[in-house]
């Protein structure tokens, strides 16, 4: 999990710390001078001095006494989901030129009919609506990410967009979970809550999402609007109940 806090050593900036919460047992055949070492089998506290001269003293406490003096023993809902993800990179039109040549990708259907020109797609790359990757024999494919809402009422219903109306007035029918293209810059929970704000217009404080129920699916197809590779669709399906 994360914890998100300023450090005095480094005034100014915000601090990430990322820990693990690993779990050890004993062994049985430890000496009993080994357990006194460490205030065993009594459970006395006992300390011990480490490198830069610092002496940490320690107890042993069952679950109950560790959780009403609040030690943090387990990650709790999204904690377990890292908010943390790298930048998106892109690349300017002579780049993308360059690295797609250079990977042997067939340029002339790009800017013809439907296909996006390679500006476009330079733009797409810049502003993280996909990215560029290798498949295991080296091909390059477009990587769409899309987080798609599983939204659960109290009544056990399930949101659905059934409609879109584009700004020349023309009306498409369809059916399909509330959906929003996620940014190489941002979690898929992130999105999620931007989907809440920004498509279904509700308070992201009164709906639950739930990690332990967030599944991936991917989707290798053809993209008339990308010529001269394959575009792989990763669509994360999230949970979220209306609280």
């Amino acid at each position: 999990y994360e914890e998100e806090m300023d450090s005095p050593s480094f005034p100014g900036v915000r601090t990430v710390y990322r820990k693990e919460i690993l779990e050890g047992c004993l062994k049985e055949d430890n000496t009993k001078e080994a357990l006194r070492r460490i205030g065993l089998p009594e459970g006395h506290t006992w300390s011990v001095e480490d490198c830069k001269g610092n002496t940490k003293f320690f107890s042993w406490m069952s679950e109950q006494q560790a959780n009403e003096n609040k030690v943090k023993l387990k990650a709790e809902g999204s904690e377990e989901v890292s908010g943390l993800v790298m930048p998106p990179v892109g690349m300017s039109e002579k780049d993308l030129v360059e690295y797609l040549q250079s990977c042997h990708v067939d340029l002339s259907g790009f800017g013809v009919g439907a296909a996006k020109s390679l500006k476009e797609f330079s733009s797409e790359l810049m502003h993280g609506e996909s990215s560029l990757l290798t498949d295991a024999v080296g091909k390059v494919v477009r990587v769409v990410d899309q987080v798609l809402l599983v939204m659960v009422a109290p009544s056990d219903k399930i949101l659905v967009e059934v409609a879109y109306v584009a700004p020349d007035g023309s009306k498409q029918w369809h059916h399909r979970l509330p959906v929003a293209k996620a940014r190489p810059d941002e979690s898929q929970f992130v999105t999620a809550r931007r989907l809440l704000q920004k498509q279904i217009r509700i308070d992201a404080n009164q709906v639950r999402l739930d990690p332990s129920k967030a599944r991936i699916l991917e989707e290798c197809v053809k993209c008339p609007r990308i010529p001269g590779m394959l575009t792989v669709h990763r669509r994360r399906l999230i949970e979220a109940t209306v609280m």
